[in-house]
């Protein structure tokens, strides 16, 4: 994903900088342990943040989070608002 992507897609979906970056890692196939552990925080923050990210781009689990990322990253555009 180029910086413009990532950058798109984080503001066509609203998610924070931390969402962002718990998104980017899952993606590059991370653990939820990995990730608490990387970023110095539990694994409940991160199961926490995943909610939020799943409720704003409107999945409902980790693998369709990276499918839909991955759908989307050639895409950047294509979901946004009016």
């Amino acid at each position: 994903m180029t910086p413009e992507q990532v950058r798109t897609l984080r503001e066509i979906r609203g998610l924070s900088a931390r969402e962002w970056e718990i998104a980017r890692r899952l993606w590059s196939h991370e653990t939820v342990n990995a990730i608490a552990k990387s970023l110095f925080v539990s694994k409940h923050t991160v199961r926490n943040h995943l909610k939020a990210i799943f409720r704003k781009v409107g999945v409902h689990s980790q693998p369709a989070l990276v499918d839909w990322l991955t759908e989307h990253a050639g895409e950047p555009n294509a979901e946004e608002e009016p």
